[in-house]
């Protein structure tokens, strides 16, 4: 198991640019969205943990899924075993970014409850989805979809129980 996962990762080194890339870009999606999103005075008036926290937690989470899109990627494109795989699971990673993306932007600049935990459990679910059809491939893959719902998880505990002592 050791060797496997040392293999994968020197196979994320040697492409490490198609994986710096989607990486960057997700963040940058997400930067993008905390910047023009105003959510700060929301957020400001009942922050238990410093703004800059949650933000280094959401960028970790944006990354870790542009790693998760590269793996994808880069591992499917090598593989014909299923046709139409390789659509099915970068449209499930990058619907699940979207996901991401919609239920911050609700929760934080709508402050509509409801809507958001249904868009995060979407998230959740998606990303569920893709550990399942996912899970005979590499380890990296199945822990970074790991990492990105638990740092979901967290995301929605802190941020419903914010808005209960609110």
């Amino acid at each position: 198991m050791l060797r496997r996962l040392k293999r994968e990762v020197c196979f994320l080194i040697e492409h490490y640019r198609i994986t710096g890339l989607c990486a960057f870009l997700f963040c940058m999606g997400g930067v993008l969205l905390w910047v023009s999103g105003g959510s700060n005075l929301y957020y400001l008036r009942g922050a238990h943990i410093p703004i800059g926290v949650l933000f280094l937690l959401w960028l970790l989470i944006y990354g870790l899924t542009g790693v998760l899109f590269a793996c994808i990627l880069l591992t499917e494109s090598s593989r014909c075993r299923t046709p139409g795989r390789r659509g099915i699971l970068t449209g499930l990673c990058a619907s699940a970014y979207v996901f991401m993306l919609c239920w911050y932007a609700v929760y934080f600049c709508t402050r509509l409850l409801l809507f958001s935990g249904i868009l995060l459990i979407l998230t959740v679910f998606v990303l569920g989805i893709i550990f399942v059809i996912m899970r005979t491939e590499m380890i990296l893959d199945k822990i970074t979809v790991f990492l990105i719902e638990i740092g979901q998880i967290l995301c929605l505990f802190y941020c419903y129980s914010m808005n209960l002592l609110n």
